[in-house]
């Protein structure tokens, strides 16, 4: 595992939204596959008009979540500078 995080509580936008057990999620990480290795990296995800659905029809508003924040351009940046070498 490259990077992860830890968290707990209660997070009421998810279904499942409780984290009781304090663990460790991956981030990014590495995975051997065939004869190479895929980079996996899990901070990609926005959330807007029609990506809630069938749980509601129009979600009220864009979540740009990480892609607010310069570190994830630098993390994208480092994989895909790995990912060409």
């Amino acid at each position: 595992m490259l990077l992860h995080t830890r968290w707990t509580g209660k997070v009421d936008a998810f279904q499942d939204g409780e984290w009781e057990e304090d663990k460790e999620h991956a981030v990014m990480y590495l995975r051997n596959y065939e004869k190479g290795t895929v980079l996996y990296f899990t901070l990609g995800h926005c959330r807007s008009t029609y990506d809630m659905q069938p749980l509601v029809d129009e979600y009220p508003e864009l979540e740009r979540g990480s892609w607010d924040l310069p570190v994830f351009y630098e993390l994208l940046r480092r994989g895909i500078a790995w990912g060409i070498q």
